[in-house]
Order: C-alpha cells, then sequence, then structure tokens
C-alpha cells in the first residue's frame, strides 16, 4: 500500500498498516524536480502540497490531484501559515522536500550577509 503508515508493535514486531496516507510539502514545484517529486509522490498516492511563488505555474499539478499554495520561503509568516493549514487539514506533516532555490552571484567572501541569510 503505498502513501501508508506502517507502525511496528513493540509487543509483537508485527507492521501494522494504517489507512492514513502519508502527507508531503513540497517547495519550488513550478518546474523541475520538484515538479517531477509532486507528480510522483501524487501517483503513490500521498496527499501532496506543492508549492511555489506564482501558482499559476502549477496549475497542471492541481488538475492531477495535488493541493497548490503560493509560498515564499523567505517569508517567516508565509512559511507559519502554509504549515498551519497543512496541519489543520491533514493534522500533520509527513515528509518536507526543501527544493526551493535562491540564487545570488558572486564571490562569497564578498557577498553581503544579509545575502547569505
Amino acid at each position: 500500500m503505498h502513501g501508508s503508515r506502517h507502525v511496528i508493535n513493540s509487543s509483537n514486531g508485527r507492521v501494522q498498516i494504517s489507512s492514513q496516507k502519508r502527507t508531503v510539502l513540497i517547495t519550488g514545484c513550478s518546474s523541475g524536480i520538484g515538479r517531477a517529486l509532486a507528480e510522483e509522490f501524487i501517483r503513490h498516492d500521498f496527499n501532496v502540497y506543492a508549492t511555489a511563488r506564482k501558482t499559476e505555474a502549477l496549475e497542471p499539478l492541481k488538475k492531477i490531484g495535488v493541493r497548490t499554495q503560493k509560498l515564499d520561503v523567505t517569508d517567516p509568516q508565509n512559511i507559519a501559515a502554509c504549515l498551519k493549514q497543512i496541519e489543520n487539514e491533514e493534522g500533520g506533516l509527513h515528509i518536507l522536500v526543501n527544493n526551493a532555490g535562491y540564487g545570488c552571484m558572486g564571490p562569497l567572501a564578498e557577498m553581503p550577509s544579509e545575502e547569505l541569510q
């Protein structure tokens, strides 16, 4: 059973399978690896939350059953709101794929500390 939680019963060592689907949050899903991972997790019957700064790019994922959200990983309040929504809807998060990236160009030694944060 894909996406199910496997729980080992400590009294008898047996694996018990619950019907609860696992929930995964993937950041940076507008293209590339993030999008491919969202497609793969949904194919394996996970509850998938795909995020990106521009939600229009997530429309193809929404059509296959992926839940989509706007998320800016540099905004702590946005992150907290996203996690709160998942907690309210799913009871929690099982897997985080932190795929979103931020690029800044130039020599590391010359980068302002704000850029490195």
